[in-house]
């Protein structure tokens, strides 16, 4: 047996397979692909995920608003006569259920970096960002912030598009990184 392992195996430690593995492995690593400056710089005007930014001092407000129409929809959770519906990265739509025909948007809860909520009791808990708001909803039509408890929930690499491809790099100095948006943008230096 193992004198035929050694025949079987002798074909494969030729000077002609040593240099076909050799070939194999530089075609390999020819195909990683390092962007340099001067590679980047000809990268104008493709399709990218481009950053949308959001300052900080304004990502821990919170507001009441009149009703306004739904644009990026979440998650909806019913609570009595009520529904309160997710607006992705916005806050949260307040909905009189009550004629189930005719659900009537009665105000925007405005909690920037909000996407999830939960609700018990009178209380309605949704996220702030990395912090955690308690909401009194006890009259739905006049929710009110009872607590806010900061740095609860762990921060998301946003450092980086949901999907593969070419992206603008983002600048921190701008703010923080809330979104990708895939649009033809001049310049895309970055690879994912």
């Amino acid at each position: 047996m193992q004198r035929y392992c050694i025949k079987a195996c002798q074909p494969f430690q030729t000077p002609y397979m040593k240099l076909l593995s050799t070939a194999c492995l530089l075609l390999l690593l020819a195909s990683c692909v390092r962007i340099t400056e001067e590679e980047g710089d000809n990268m104008a005007n493709v399709m990218a995920y481009d950053p949308v930014y959001r300052a900080i001092d304004t990502i821990s407000t919170v507001t009441i608003e009149g009703k306004r129409s739904t644009v990026k929809a979440g998650k909806i959770y019913a609570y009595g006569n009520y529904i309160f519906q997710n607006e992705l990265n916005e806050g949260i739509h307040i909905i009189d259920n009550s004629n189930t025909a005719q659900p009537v948007k009665i105000a925007f809860l405005r909690i920037p970096m909000n996407t999830e909520m939960a609700m018990k009791g009178n209380y309605l808990y949704a996220n702030n960002h990395d912090d955690l708001l308690i909401i009194d909803v006890g009259d739905p039509s006049k929710p009110s912030l009872l607590r806010k408890i900061e740095n609860v929930f762990p921060l998301i690499n946003q450092q980086y598009p949901p999907q593969s491809g070419r992206f603008v790099c983002p600048d921190l100095s701008k703010g923080v990184v809330v979104d990708w948006v895939l649009r033809k943008v001049p310049l895309a230096k970055c690879l994912k």
